[in-house]
């Protein structure tokens, strides 16, 4: 019954003229075949954009991302936004068919830096100049679990 309430409501929005997108934050670590999975039965709902986000920022759980990316990229109709809690998947997937990428404006005291700042995101995708040095940039994406440092 709620996935018929959903498919009508979905198509109540797509009668307007709007896009649907479907999210859900998954608090726990997921294959590339889990999160394709997941995306396919989103889809299957009738939605134009299916926005996951998953656990993990381990170097197996981002290549676990950006795998799934690359097989909804080749096997998905609809748009799709996958990510982990982590700045570097957020950084990679948009480059393996991820369609949104969660930018800040600005960091502040209050905000995490796992998301990047708008005017990196813009320049790595249109090659222009970055915002801060390789260093900082360094310092800002790469969590300590990355690196191996404890």
């Amino acid at each position: 019954a709620v996935l018929e309430k959903q498919r009508a409501f979905t198509d109540e929005i797509h009668a307007m003229g709007a896009e649907v997108l479907l999210s859900v934050h998954a608090s726990v670590q997921m294959s590339a075949g889990q999160i394709v999975a997941m995306a396919k039965f989103m889809e299957a709902q009738g939605i134009d954009i299916a926005k996951i986000v998953v656990s993990g920022s381990s170097k197996d759980t981002v290549m676990e991302h950006l795998e799934a990316c690359k097989i909804l990229s080749e096997q998905l109709q609809c748009k799709f936004s996958v990510h982990g809690q982590s700045t570097l998947s957020r950084l990679m997937c948009p480059m393996f068919g991820s369609y949104i990428a969660f930018c800040v404006d600005e960091y502040t005291q209050v905000q995490t830096n796992i998301q990047i700042d708008l005017d990196t995101m813009t320049a790595l995708f249109e090659g222009g100049e970055l915002k801060y040095d390789l260093e900082t940039l360094v310092g800002l994406f790469v969590s300590p679990e990355m690196t191996g440092a404890r």
